[in-house]
């Protein structure tokens, strides 16, 4: 093992994160106040938490989100996902 001058090695396992980490890949429907008050809100509610989020967010059309949803399902069909009859249930929804 090297030796680390003034220091004790670290082992591999106090390196990792002993909490969760949640990635969102999705959209949020229906909003009705501006983006900038709902990242307000949205981060006060993770902050509530304890929690802390990275990342970006942005306004997109309907059209754009069905894309992104499917696309992102898509991408996942190998893990076992019913994506026919998720995306019946979607052309269900947007027909609405």
């Amino acid at each position: 093992m090297a030796k680390f001058p003034g220091k004790h090695p670290k082992s591999f396992s106090m390196l990792l994160q002993r909490k969760n980490i949640v990635s969102i890949d999705g959209a949020v429907h229906d909003v009705n106040v501006s983006h900038e008050q709902f990242l307000d809100e949205f981060i006060e509610w993770v902050e509530s938490k304890g929690w802390s989020f990275n990342g970006a967010t942005s306004l997109i059309s309907k059209e754009e989100a069905l894309i992104k949803t499917m696309s992102t399902l898509s991408n996942h069909k190998d893990e076992g996902l019913d994506l026919d009859t998720l995306f019946e249930q979607l052309d269900e929804d947007d027909e609405e």
